[in-house]
């Protein structure tokens, strides 16, 4: 096993968005919405995108993004989740699944 890289993480459940433990959007009102960009979340990874990065060393990993969630995410919800990383300049995006607890 390797160590997992510092990114933004973005959880996508069955009704919530959230950047980083934050609440941002809920599913009910963006997965119907017009368009691929959901705002909330993209006013939010803008904000992290513009982190002034103090080492330059450290400026390609300033902008990857995780996005976890279960495999029941809607393919259409997830693809606005990835436009909207896109369009934050998010450019290193990994996918992260969630597991089941297992019953003992």
């Amino acid at each position: 096993q390797t160590a997992p890289k510092e990114t933004v993480v973005v959880v996508v459940s069955a009704t919530d968005i959230l950047v980083d433990g934050r609440k941002v959007a809920a599913v009910a009102d963006v997965i119907d919405a017009r368009g691929d960009v959901i705002a909330p979340l993209k006013a939010e990874l803008d904000v992290l995108s513009g982190r002034e990065v103090i080492r330059q060393e450290n400026a390609s990993q300033a902008k990857r993004l995780t996005i976890m969630g279960d495999k029941d995410i809607p393919y259409r919800l997830l693809r606005k989740v990835m436009a909207t990383a896109a369009r934050a300049d998010f450019s290193d995006v990994s996918f992260a699944v969630t597991r089941k607890a297992v019953k003992t």
